[in-house]
């Protein structure tokens, strides 16, 4: 799993502005994380089928910032 950069980003979300990069670099998420972060955000992963899971960490922060740009 590697760390993120602008251009792994915008491979996964498309433009991002500024301030949303920094945000998601600083989480110290690598690209696994943000991946699924954006399948959880659009619905496409089963997160409740997963068990009793505590997203915590990297990718609860990844969601916060993907829900507040709006995916």
């Amino acid at each position: 799993m590697s760390g993120l950069t602008r251009a792994s980003v915008a491979d996964i979300l498309g433009p991002v502005d500024e301030r949303t990069l920094a945000d998601i670099l600083a989480t110290g998420a690598n690209l696994e994380d943000l991946r699924e972060a954006r399948a959880i955000v659009e619905g496409r992963s089963d997160i409740t089928g997963q068990g009793e899971r505590t997203i915590s960490g990297p990718l609860a922060a990844l969601l916060v910032i993907l829900g507040h740009r709006g995916g």
